[in-house]
């Protein structure tokens, strides 16, 4: 997750990750880039993201059914 790559599955896990870790986990946006080598605004953005992707209760439905 810490590559350049801009795979789909990659940057969806780097958001995910960046919401998790900001917004349920408390940890500051700054300390999240530095782990991931991403920008500040990188963090911010993947926020957004990961926000949409785990507020979505299909998608979550979806991956659990594939795991179990």
């Amino acid at each position: 997750m810490i590559s350049k790559s801009r795979k789909r599955y990659l940057s969806q896990a780097r958001a995910e990750v960046c919401y998790l870790a900001v917004d349920k986990l408390d940890y500051r946006g700054d300390d999240v880039a530095r782990i991931l080598r991403i920008s500040g605004r990188g963090v911010s953005d993947c926020r957004q993201r990961g926000r949409k992707i785990l507020d979505n209760t299909k998608i979550i439905d979806n991956y659990l059914s594939n795991i179990l």
